[in-house]
């Protein structure tokens, strides 16, 4: 950055998952992750849906 004198820009993700995350989410969110497990269809539409960015701001 000091060489060149270009702006940059960093993003620094962090992922707060363990390996309990799973066993701490809720029944309807389970139920939810079950249900697009047996039909991959729903869950490629789900990606799609998320991807695109939903305006209606209803994500589930």
């Amino acid at each position: 950055m000091r060489d060149t004198g270009h702006a940059v820009e960093l993003h620094f993700g962090y992922d707060v998952r363990d390996e309990h995350w799973l066993s701490r989410l809720s029944y309807e969110r389970l139920a939810e992750l079950e249900r697009l497990r047996a039909d991959p269809e729903a869950a490629r539409a789900l990606a799609a849906k998320l991807l695109k960015g939903d305006e209606s701001g209803d994500n589930a």
